[in-house]
């Protein structure tokens, strides 16, 4: 038997003054998460985000510290596209030990991370996300598509994979 609980979306907004929009893949997101991405001006960024004056900013990390649905999410995504990520990491779970950043606690506490520090990049759910006011960045799905993850863009690929409509209850 299986109980529905949530739906959400993980969306990873950024601090960049001036750069409204950017794209990520997933190879770069799980390089940076990994710290072999340490600067905002990469040439992996820079190539995927062409005519967008990238800073040469150091990029400073921010993760959950206390367990969390955001962090399994996010984890077990980067563990799904990241080899690098499985063989160095390990797991996917609510509580992971990250190999950089600054951790905070709850949303409040990436996000706090995440408007403090020029250059952060973290993860938070998409309704956070809206109601807080962060750019966020499109990730690049498997059709090479970039997509700025909501919560419809999320009911959608659940109707596509065929989850039950029955699942779905959003709440605030």
């Amino acid at each position: 038997m299986q109980i529905p609980w949530g739906l959400t979306a993980v969306t990873v907004p950024y601090n960049l003054p001036g750069i409204k929009r950017l794209k990520l893949t997933p190879s770069v997101l799980s390089q940076i998460y990994l710290g072999k991405i340490t600067t905002w001006d990469n040439a992996q960024i820079k190539r995927i985000n062409p005519g967008v004056n990238m800073p040469s900013t150091k990029i400073t990390v921010a993760f959950r510290s206390d367990g969390s649905g955001d962090t399994y999410a996010f984890t077990n995504y980067l563990w799904k596209i990241s080899s690098d990520w499985r063989s160095k990491v390990g797991i996917y779970a609510t509580s992971v030990n990250f190999p950089v950043g600054v951790g905070g606690r709850g949303n409040d506490g990436i996000a706090s991370v995440v408007k403090s520090t020029e250059g952060a990049i973290g993860y938070v759910s998409a309704s956070y996300a809206i109601t807080h006011g962060f750019f966020v960045a499109a990730i690049q799905n498997a059709a090479k598509k970039y997509i700025y993850r909501t919560c419809r863009t999320s009911s959608r690929r659940r109707r596509r994979s065929g989850e039950s409509r029955r699942a779905t209850r959003f709440t605030s």
